[in-house]
């Protein structure tokens, strides 16, 4: 009999502290990133000075935002503003009650990208600028 009332109690016990333990922190994190293509790597795999057309510029970034002239040069700008968010939330349990926690923490950056070109329709410089805001 005190064996069947141990056994009992060890059970309920056990019943109370899976959920425990395995609640006690679950965290889950999601990161979103919304942008585009215009990044450092991707402006040197596509832009090459003397060589690069208008026509290869607008099949790899697409139209530019501005388009004007100095001096001899027609300037294309392409400006890319990148926002990244980061939710963690999860469950906090005490023994049957729980506690959402939840947190978010964003960052953004704009990128520039300032392509000249000659009467040929060739880029003939190019800077690209990055900022964090």
């Amino acid at each position: 009999m005190r064996n069947d009332r141990f056994r009992a109690s060890g059970v309920l016990t056990a019943m109370l502290a899976v959920p425990l333990l395995a609640g006690v922190l679950s965290l889950a994190a999601c990161m979103t990133t919304s942008g585009s293509k215009l990044t450092e790597g991707m402006v040197k795999m596509h832009i090459e000075k003397g060589w690069t057309s208008k026509l290869e510029v607008l099949e790899a970034f697409g139209p530019p935002e501005f388009v004007t002239h100095k001096d001899d040069l027609q300037l294309w700008v392409y400006e890319r503003t990148i926002q990244e968010r980061e939710f963690t939330g999860g469950y906090i349990n005490v023994l049957v009650a729980g506690s959402k926690t939840t947190r978010e923490r964003s960052a953004s950056s704009t990128t520039m990208l300032y392509l000249y070109f000659d009467d040929e329709d060739t880029v003939v410089n190019y800077r690209l600028h990055k900022a964090p805001f």
